[in-house]
């Protein structure tokens, strides 16, 4: 008798067909060649308005893009273009820079959440191994106490 049910069960399983995808894409990011914030990032570079947008200007965007630039590109597949490495750039330094959701920036940059939380971590990996002598994590309580203080003094508050 159980043995019966559990049979059942499973052929049950088996023949329950898989929900196709409604689609593969949505429309609104299959038009990321044209509307993207890639493009605006050009003509603020030609403008010199970049600093706005990322908070620094074309020439250090550019030094950072190459230095991290190997590290974060990825190869076009037979099913779908990959993002940019100036796209990956851009949009981790928007996030860093602004602090909008993966939402707000997939707008912008016309992606969807689940990439840029992918390309997040990636990039700021890389900038972390590229930037590595240059990064100074307090080691001593009397070192982040300082720190502390700093951003206190500046009226920025502590939240842990």
């Amino acid at each position: 008798m159980e043995e019966d049910l559990l049979i059942g069960i499973a052929l049950i399983f088996c023949l329950k067909k898989k929900k196709k995808r409604s689609y593969w894409m949505r429309e609104t990011l299959k038009a990321r060649g044209k509307y993207s914030a890639t493009d605006y990032l050009k003509d603020l570079g030609i403008d010199g308005c970049l600093k706005d947008f990322i908070r620094m200007n074309s020439s250090e965007f550019e030094y950072l893009q190459n230095l991290v630039g190997v590290k974060i590109g990825k190869r076009d597949t037979n099913f779908r273009k990959s993002v940019s490495v100036t796209e990956r750039f851009a949009v981790t330094l928007r996030f860093l820079s602004t602090g909008s959701s993966y939402k707000s920036l997939g707008n912008v940059f016309k992606l969807s959440d689940q990439v840029i939380s992918i390309i997040m971590p990636e990039v700021c990996e890389a900038l972390n191994e590229v930037l590595q002598e240059y990064i100074q994590i307090p080691t001593i309580p009397q070192e982040w106490l300082h720190v502390a203080n700093t951003f206190k003094k500046n009226g920025i508050l502590q939240i842990v």
